[in-house]
């Protein structure tokens, strides 16, 4: 908690004293947080499973067909396949942690919110890392059919695009993530940093 004197002088001589954080409010707010943490990685969670499973399965199929068929180009969509769907499967048992534990005490929230802002940042990189990865196979299948066979009749400028948007949005949960636990980090040190890390 700051202290009398725990002054900050500005350049005009101004003295500035941060003033403690007031806790309801924190809890308050902390309350609606963990709501909106809680949905995003039981639907993350949720999704990240089914979605890997049949990635998988799906990737399979693909290897199997190219390497039956000397189809080299799902052989390169089917590889992409199957490690974009590792990495969701990673993201998903990243996420699982998340959906564990109570808050009661003030205390207890913050390292509730730091542990959901910790796993969501973690797994919405990791869906990032799946999406270039579909990208590049997605690419690669492209160019392999051209160059060896005939011209692909479907362009995968659509398929790109789909997969920038679902990027970008990816992109936007990671960087509000990284700056909530940036946020929780703080909070905890103002609010508890003389209790110690055993402290109530």
């Amino acid at each position: 908690m700051p202290q009398e004197n725990d002054v900050y002088w500005d350049e005009l001589g101004v003295a500035w004293r941060a003033l403690p954080p007031d806790e309801g409010l924190v809890a308050s707010r902390l309350g609606s947080s963990l709501r909106w943490q809680g949905a995003l990685v039981r639907a993350g969670a949720w999704a990240g499973y089914p979605a890997g499973a049949l990635g998988l399965a799906l990737g399979g199929w693909c290897l199997w067909l190219g390497w039956s068929a000397h189809a080299w180009n799902f052989l390169a969509r089917g590889g992409a396949l199957c490690a974009a769907a590792l990495v969701l499967l990673a993201a998903a048992h990243a996420l699982q942690t998340g959906l564990e534990g109570e808050s009661r005490s003030l205390r207890e929230m913050l390292e509730l919110a730091t542990l959901r802002s910790q796993r969501l940042a973690r797994a919405a990189g990791l869906g990032c890392g799946a999406l270039a990865m579909l990208a590049a196979g997605g690419l690669a299948g492209y160019a392999l059919r051209v160059r060896f066979a005939s011209a692909a009749k479907v362009s995968p400028i659509e398929d790109l695009l789909a997969l920038a948007i679902a990027g970008v949005g990816l992109a936007w949960i990671w960087s509000s993530q990284v700056r909530a636990l940036g946020k929780y980090r703080h909070l905890a040190h103002a609010l508890f940093a003389e209790d110690g890390p055993g402290g109530a």
